[in-house]
């Protein structure tokens, strides 16, 4: 069977985007407890340079943000936090590119060292350029929020370089719009078309050749050697572990063990053990990693038994699968449900 790349339950994304959003909440005065409140992961991992989250998980914390604001389009007011969001490694090497046709290259290349809820792609139609977007998200008002947030930060990166023109010109969505757009439709610097069937951005054409005046060739090459390690790494990442994982994924209520896994991703046993342990991890890390997010979910968001969800998860004794969960999480299922 061939398997996904990753998964939405894979934990390969860094938490820049999740630090960027929990300091704009906090800026609006809401307190961690209230923040974190049904996650399965704190401020103290968003602070660990070493923690990596799903997609799941962002996207969870994205539903957490809107729900707190009571904003579904709080896009508007993040992009004012201009300062952190041109700090990490792929907009720094964008800033350093020469031309702003360079610098979407760039972006495009490298963001999903950053963010895995859409994946981006430079396209040029007869003198027509778009960036088509791909996305990575069950909600709508995620979609929403994401692909705002990626337009008006385009914008505002770029609008020193274009005296203050706009690059983005329109903003083509495959969802249904919010319900209250019409308020807020003057607010977006460019056209926004809801029911489309491709999700991209129209650029202004005239404005690629534009030079950006930070661009140095030397820190370009040192970011873009620095960007590549990060590529490669992510890539090794998501070829081994992303196989493993939807390969868990299909045998949740009775896992493989390592020499069957081994067997089905088309490796010998000594090799799947040496290349998690490249990769700082075991085929019992993996395994553990997938059980949590998947019972973590079905705890929070339905009404199934825990002793039924163990069993799913292949624990025959729900004693097992109370212990497992307290191990992963720090707390009983129990209390992890009342808290949800």
């Amino acid at each position: 069977m061939a398997h996904p790349l990753y998964t939405r339950t894979e934990p390969l994304l860094l938490p820049y985007f999740p630090r960027l959003f929990y300091l704009a909440l906090r800026e609006q005065g809401f307190a961690d407890q209230q923040i974190f409140a049904g996650m399965d992961f704190g401020v103290e991992q968003l602070n660990n340079e070493g923690y990596r989250l799903s997609i799941e998980q962002h996207e969870q914390f994205i539903l957490r943000m809107l729900q707190l604001t009571g904003d579904p389009h709080f896009a508007l007011q993040l992009v004012e936090v201009r300062d952190r969001s041109a700090t990490n490694l792929p907009m720094l090497a964008a800033a350093n590119s020469g031309h702003i046709a360079r610098a979407l290259q760039v972006i495009a290349r490298y963001s999903k060292i950053i963010t895995r809820v859409f994946t981006v792609q430079m396209m040029d139609e007869e003198g027509q350029p778009r960036i088509d977007i791909t996305l990575h998200v069950e909600h709508e008002q995620v979609a929403y929020f994401a692909v705002s947030s990626l337009a008006l930060f385009l914008n505002r990166f770029f609008t020193d370089a274009l005296d203050g023109d706009n690059l983005v010109q329109r903003m083509d969505m495959p969802i249904t719009p919010p319900a209250d757009f019409e308020t807020v439709a003057s607010n977006f610097p460019f056209a926004v078309r809801f029911h489309q069937t491709q999700c991209s951005l129209h650029l202004d054409g005239h404005a690629l050749d534009t030079p950006i005046g930070r661009a140095d060739p030397q820190t370009l090459r040192l970011l873009t050697e620095m960007a590549e390690q990060q590529l490669r790494e992510a890539d090794a990442e998501t070829s081994l572990e992303g196989a493993l994982r939807a390969l868990l994924l299909d045998h949740l209520s009775a896992p493989p063990r390592l020499d069957d896994a081994a067997r089905l991703l088309n490796l010998s046993p000594r090799s799947l053990r040496r290349k998690l342990s490249e990769s700082g991890t075991t085929y019992q890390g993996v395994l553990d990693s997938v059980r949590m997010a998947v019972a973590s979910r079905l705890i929070r968001e339905t009404d199934t038994p825990i002793a039924a969800i163990g069993y799913e998860l292949g624990f025959v004794h729900p004693s097992d699968f109370g212990r497992a969960f307290k191990k992963w999480t720090g707390q009983p299922p129990s209390a992890y449900r009342q808290r949800s």
